[in-house]
């Protein structure tokens, strides 16, 4: 197998294989020759070229967001690490685990006026789960090394002492990033040192092993009784969803919580769930409330003595501004690694998978008598009709235009959502099962 000459390189790339990353977006350059030559080589990986580099940032995310696995873009020098910035925040608010992966100039000519030459060093420190910066190493190019920086060839005990300290240090760097990505489901920047020439290339017959750590699951707290008593108390529960991936959530556990009387279960375009009883169109409950002589009253009757959430960010403004003011005795949020306080009344954080949560919460009680859910779904169908006799008679406008797209969609076909008005007025309408949907929603911005 040919690899870089460069150690370092043929290290990232050892590493990413090790660690299943199939899937690399390549931008071009020079500086990132070695990389290129190392993953472009090898079978192991697929390989795509995406020249502008915000652009392979989000063509890396949407393949880690459908594939639901890491995936990485490498990029050259400077300022073209920049244009990743978009892509890093997405991913860092939507939980998905973006690998990126620079190549840099040696640091002793950073801030000389070389070209090219930035401090990329952690960058995105403020929206990256791990920056990994490598360490130069000395066997290559080390008369460039000598003659540039002498200082980093100082030592009593020899070059190859010191390559084995730059072997040592990157290996465990490259380890911590890439089981930080696959484990807590965020981006992560490798920033990698290279000095000239770039593009000799050495056949290895045998890849060294690596030492990659699996990642252990979050599993379901063992007692949760407490909670289980307090969810088979309550007479008003609400389950709202946000952000979801297609097929993430057991159907079986879905209509189970459908058949509660006690609960409603909001979903969102953008949750991927569907289940007869539950409630996609949440701002067609809560606006018609709004507009009210008894709002109050209403919003009273609404409001959950339990909430729980599971899923990323809410598009509905109006649920926000509904749960922030009537808040839930009980608000438990469950996800593996993070818990946003999104209505500013999260009472506990379930660090486990929903499925794995809401099986054992099921398992351990039983539906609970209440009238909460009938007067809601009264109201859910007089609603779906309002709306089906108003895009008769209405003439063409943005609304009705939305209604004839959506209904027109193949089966099948993915959907990407864009933000703003796009996402909102797709909660109006019902998309199909067969089309999973996509919206950048954690930074919602005009990516």
């Amino acid at each position: 197998m040919k690899y870089s000459t460069i150690p370092a390189a043929q290290a990232v790339v050892m590493h990413c294989m090790a660690s299943g990353i199939r899937h690399i977006v390549i931008s071009p350059g020079s500086r990132n020759a070695p990389l290129v030559l190392g993953f472009t080589a090898n079978p192991f990986f697929s390989c795509y070229s995406v020249v502008d580099e915000r652009s392979a940032a989000f063509f890396a995310l949407g393949m880690a967001q459908q594939l639901q696995e890491p995936v990485a873009a490498v990029c050259t020098s400077g300022s073209a690490l920049l244009n990743y910035y978009p892509a890093v925040a997405e991913a860092f608010y939507s939980d998905i685990p973006l690998v990126l992966i620079s190549a840099d100039r040696p640091g002793y000519k950073i801030d000389r006026g070389d070209g090219q030459t930035i401090r990329q060093d952690r960058v995105f420190d403020r929206h990256i789960a791990y920056s990994a910066h490598l360490k130069q190493d000395v066997t290559h190019a080390t008369d460039t090394i000598e003659f540039l920086a002498p200082e980093l060839l100082k030592t009593n005990e020899g070059i190859k002492f010191l390559q084995e300290e730059v072997v040592i240090h990157n290996n465990r760097e490259l380890q911590n990033a890439l089981a930080t990505a696959l484990q807590n489901l965020s981006p992560v920047h490798i920033n990698v040192p290279f000095e000239e020439p770039l593009y000799g290339l050495t056949e290895i017959k045998e890849t060294p092993v690596v030492d990659f750590k699996p990642v252990k699951k979050q599993e379901a707290p063992e007692d949760i009784s407490n909670f289980s008593e307090i969810w088979q108390a309550a007479g008003k529960k609400m389950i709202l969803v946000g952000v979801n991936p297609p097929g993430k959530i057991s159907q079986d556990l879905l209509d189970r919580l459908a058949e509660d009387p006690s609960v409603l279960i909001f979903t969102e375009t953008t949750s991927n769930l569907h289940q007869a009883n539950s409630f996609p169109s949440i701002d067609s409950i809560i606006a018609p409330i709004e507009k009210s002589e008894t709002a109050a009253e209403q919003f009273e009757a609404l409001r959950p003595e339990v909430l729980i959430t599971f899923g990323g960010l809410i598009v509905s403004k109006k649920i926000k501004a509904f749960l922030r003011k009537y808040k839930p005795v009980h608000h438990w949020h469950i996800h593996p690694i993070k818990a946003f306080d999104t209505f500013f009344c999260l009472t506990q954080h379930f660090k486990s998978d929903p499925n794995t949560f809401l099986h054992k919460l099921l398992s351990n009680t039983n539906s609970t008598q209440s009238d909460y859910k009938t007067e809601w779904e009264t109201r859910r169908m007089n609603i779906r009709a309002s709306r089906r006799e108003y895009l008769k008679s209405i003439p063409f406008s943005d609304f009705k235009a939305f209604s004839d797209v959506i209904s027109g969609i193949p089966e099948s076909y993915m959907v990407q959502l864009a933000n703003s008005s796009t996402v909102r007025y797709a909660q109006l309408f019902d998309m199909s099962p067969a089309n999973p949907v996509y919206c950048n929603r954690g930074t919602s911005g005009i990516d």
